[in-house]
């Protein structure tokens, strides 16, 4: 058994963040990240009130607002992002341009305020791929929500770099998302989402155990706590348990966040 903890912080500092949208901007506004993203749990396709935000508080010069929908019933986004580099050394000066990211996403409601299919399709860079494609039934009671298809499981803090500690160790990235089916509730300050997954990180399943994920957290204007757990039931005895706590507050120009996870391989024997 292998057992270990994880803890990271990240502080961020302004009024304004001239960035990809990440958790730190949901504390600071006291929003649930169902507010700005049409996945509930965050990531992924900005909403309605999300692209309006986007355009207005994260560039350093505002434009004309462009509504993201097509018409009623279809809406599109993207996501790209293009770095340029250069050595000024006289023996090997060498200049680069490369492309870190690039997204599209599709949106179609099918019934109006009840059925949403979404996809969100990694274009670059590297091979193209499906991150996730699923149908979203969100009518349930309690501001509720099931969905199913394919999705990154509901666990933890959804930072925009995989590379961080916490989402590298646990396993819960961008590019380990899972087939399965979630459910989720919002009542007042409360979120509470469950998901059951086939634990294969989106490959064809290859035994009958299923992986069981939740996250439950309590929302506030300048804070918000939450703890999410996840247990993978492998072949036999196999099982991997993860579970932690997050949270983040506001403390003047200054987000704080922070996570802490505990994380358990069980072998067979």
């Amino acid at each position: 058994m292998l057992t270990y903890a994880l803890l990271t912080a990240a502080i961020a500092a302004g009024s304004h963040a001239h960035t990809a949208p990440e958790p730190y901007l949901a504390i600071r506004t006291g929003l649930k990240c169902s507010a700005c993203h049409v996945n509930r749990t965050g990531g992924g396709m900005r909403a309605a009130f999300g692209a309006i935000f986007a355009q207005t508080q994260l560039p350093a010069k505002t434009g004309t607002i462009r509504n993201r929908a097509l018409n009623d019933f279809l809406s599109l986004g993207w996501d790209i992002r293009a770095l340029a580099s250069g050595t000024l050394a006289n023996t090997t000066p060498r200049t680069a341009i490369e492309v870190s990211e690039a997204n599209a996403y599709v949106e179609a409601r099918m019934i109006q305020n009840l059925l949403d299919v979404y996809v969100d399709e990694t274009l670059g860079p590297g091979a193209a791929g499906t991150r996730e494609v699923f149908a979203l039934v969100d009518a349930l009671p309690l501001n509720g929500y099931v969905k199913a298809g394919k999705f990154m499981l509901p666990y933890g803090l959804r930072l925009q770099d995989d590379d961080e500690f916490i989402r590298a160790q646990t396993g819960f990235t961008y590019k380990t998302p899972d087939q399965g089916v979630e459910v989720g509730f919002e009542p007042g300050p409360w979120s509470f989402f469950a998901a059951v997954s086939n634990g294969t990180a989106g490959a064809a399943e290859n035994n009958n155990g299923k992986e069981f994920t939740s996250t439950l957290a309590f929302v506030q204007r300048r804070f918000r706590l939450g703890a999410s757990a996840s247990r993978n039931q492998g072949t036999g005895l196999a099982r991997r348990d993860v579970f932690g706590g997050f949270g983040g507050a506001g403390l003047g120009p200054l987000t704080v966040l922070g996570e802490l996870d505990h994380i358990a391989n069980h072998d067979q024997a």
